[in-house]
């Protein structure tokens, strides 16, 4: 196993402007330190260039090729390729016009397999059952931006469920 080291302050930032994760957040998740990594891994709707759509991360050490499958590719392993963050076995991406709602999985090829296998998020904040199962595209507080919104001008917080 690799020794995680710290990075200066003149690299904490992110070296990869599509990505929501810092090259802190990689020391703190290598130390296994890290207790704020759901922000950081799973589907996150965000905008990148001005374009919606969903950042994507997954921890998979043992994998040659990750990429998102789901309804916004016709389930397409070829389309939606992440790339690795360094050696920390982090798999990242970003796929523009996913919106909320939206079916996905991980299709990993195992570094000592010919078959790719269909995994679901274990970072997902909602998942589905229709057909193909998979996760949900979901933001983070699990409701939608307009009822967050409402939900702002009434103080009420993130745990809040009623609309």
């Amino acid at each position: 196993m690799q020794q995680a080291t710290k990075p200066s302050k003149s690299t904490a930032g992110t070296t990869d402007p599509d990505s929501l994760l810092t090259d802190f957040d990689l020391y703190l998740f290598n130390e296994g330190t890290h207790v704020r990594v759901y922000e950081k891994l799973g589907a996150h709707l965000t905008k990148v260039d001005g374009k919606a759509g969903a950042a994507f991360a997954v921890w998979a050490p043992n994998a040659d090729a990750v990429s998102v499958i789901g309804e916004f590719n016709k389930w397409d392993p070829a389309a939606a390729p992440l790339h690795p963050r360094g050696s920390s076995g982090i798999w990242q991406g970003f796929v523009p016009g996913v919106r909320q709602g939206t079916l996905y999985k991980y299709s990993i090829k195992p570094r000592f397999s010919k078959t790719r296998i269909d995994k679901a998020d274990p970072f997902g904040f909602a998942a589905g059952v229709v057909r193909r199962g998979g996760q949900v595209v979901q933001n983070d507080s699990g409701g939608t931006p307009e009822r967050d919104e409402r939900q702002k001008g009434r103080g009420c917080n993130d745990d809040a469920r009623n609309t």
